[in-house]
């Protein structure tokens, strides 16, 4: 293992790098111990940097990297299942065929030169990584992740938006569903369909009853009928609510398309 001199550049990320190679090689069960015991040392003199290195079918499972800073690593075929990315800088490097399951990427900064292919991960892994300069190289699925949780922190972020519009948007699980507007929007047209047939039923037609509950279901929430020229009742207080719904469904969705055409590109 090398050491180092901060005085001479290049020194101190080839002291970190060799001593992260060194546990590496020892491929034991408590090397990544060992490992983020070492980098909690490291850290108190300077933040840790990896640079200039090659892991091939390496067993990282576990290993801390928070705040590490990576450039020009090539990560072949790695295990980082469980490992913590967090707040890590990674610049100018490669992982291909690794698994990353149960990893944590949270506040992550990948640069544009940074390429993830062939990446096999899990429910449990988290790719919040950071919003603006993304990786130009990635997988579909890590890269539809990424972008759901930059919708997340944005409508969280934004209070001027109703309880009502962000509690409709967490069922449509923040734009990275679409099809979850369109059962929930049929589901309030289902529920109101029901509430109208039931209110003003048509003796011995029940054919009639719904096709007529569902004609003015879908009137309301289309906006396309006037509640209020219905007079009073609870078909005009229940066609009030529900054409309040479709303009909000309709919000929600010019919001969510709106979301994925430019916030994260």
């Amino acid at each position: 293992m090398v050491g180092y001199d901060l005085a001479v550049e290049g020194s101190w990320q080839n002291y970190c790098t060799s001593i992260l190679l060194d546990c590496i090689s020892k491929n034991s069960v408590i090397s990544a111990k060992v490992w983020n015991e070492k980098k909690v040392e490291l850290e108190k003199i300077k933040r840790v940097i990896i640079a200039d290195a090659e892991f091939v079918d390496a067993d990282m499972r576990g290993y801390i990297f928070s705040r590490c800073y990576f450039i020009r690593c090539e990560f072949s075929g790695c295990r980082l299942d469980r490992s913590v990315f967090r707040y890590a800088i990674i610049r100018s490097s490669r992982l291909i065929e690794c698994s990353i399951s149960s990893a944590d990427f949270g506040e992550a900064d990948l640069a544009e030169d940074v390429s993830l292919i062939s990446i096999s991960y899990n429910d449990r892994t988290n790719f919040s990584v950071r919003s603006g300069r993304f990786p130009s190289k990635i997988d579909v699925g890590l890269r539809d992740i990424a972008e759901n949780e930059w919708r997340k922190q944005d409508i969280k972020r934004n209070k001027s938006r109703g309880a009502l519009y962000r509690i409709l948007v967490r069922l449509l699980g923040y734009g990275a569903r679409m099809d979850r507007i369109i059962y929930i929007s049929l589901s309030i047209i289902a529920a109101f369909t029901a509430l109208y047939a039931s209110i003003n039923p048509i003796k011995d037609d029940p054919y009639s009853t719904i096709s007529i509950a569902l004609k003015n279901s879908l009137r309301y929430f289309l906006s396309l009928s006037d509640p209020y020229e219905v007079n009073g009742g609870l078909i005009s207080v229940a066609g009030i609510m529900e054409s309040a719904l479709g303009l909000i469904m309709l919000a929600v969705l010019i919001s969510v398309i709106s979301r994925r055409l430019i916030l994260v590109r």
